[in-house]
Order: C-alpha cells, then sequence, then structure tokens
C-alpha cells in the first residue's frame, strides 16, 4: 500500500531528486483518485530517472484513463522499452510498436 499522501508530498519536498520518491508520491495519488497530480508527479519520477518500467506504465495508466490515449501509447512505449534488457528482444518490441502506432517512434521519448 502507498504511503499517506501528505507523508509521500512532504517527503518529495524534502528529496526533489528523488524518482521513486515522486513515483510512490504518483501511485499514491492515483489511489486516491487524483489523476492529474498523480501524472504530474510520475512524469517528474521518470524524467528524473528513464528506466523506470513501473513508473512508465503507471503513467501511461493514468493518461489512458485521463483520456489522453495517445500519451498513454507512448508512455506504454516507454515501458517496454525500459523493461526489455535483451536485444533481440527489443528488436522484436519496436517491431510491435511500429506496428501498433505506424509513424511514430517505438521508443518515443517524451509522453
Amino acid at each position: 500500500m502507498p504511503p499517506p499522501r501528505g507523508g509521500a508530498r512532504a517527503l518529495a519536498k524534502t528529496q526533489p531528486r528523488s524518482a521513486n520518491t515522486h513515483h510512490e508520491l504518483g501511485l499514491t495519488l492515483a489511489a486516491l483518485g487524483e489523476g492529474g497530480s498523480a501524472i504530474h508527479a510520475l512524469r517528474r519520477a521518470v524524467s528524473l530517472k528513464r528506466d523506470m518500467p513501473d513508473a512508465w506504465r503507471a503513467l501511461g495508466d493514468q493518461l489512458s484513463l485521463s483520456g489522453d490515449g495517445e500519451a498513454a501509447d507512448l508512455a506504454y512505449a516507454e515501458h517496454i522499452r525500459a523493461s526489455v534488457k535483451e536485444p533481440l528482444l527489443m528488436k522484436a518490441a519496436q517491431a510491435c510498436a511500429t506496428a501498433s502506432w505506424p509513424g511514430r517512434a517505438p521508443a518515443a521519448r517524451s509522453p
């Protein structure tokens, strides 16, 4: 269970460069139904540390819930990129992303 909202916000203020703290804050806010604030915290988390597949997935979920399907798709593509470490599997994942989202870079950098 994520930490209480007040504690997570206070921690994020004292540790503004901690990607993990912003990730936890985003999860807490999402659980409380504060989607817009959750998106902001999750975007901060992945901007601090791009290699966070769980944060990318949570960001994609929140963007999808907010109705921003295009940004959600990009976040999910980043989730795949951050999750897959085997080069051959990454080629397959990129091919799937290209097939799913024609005309978009498979590992787009800005959701």
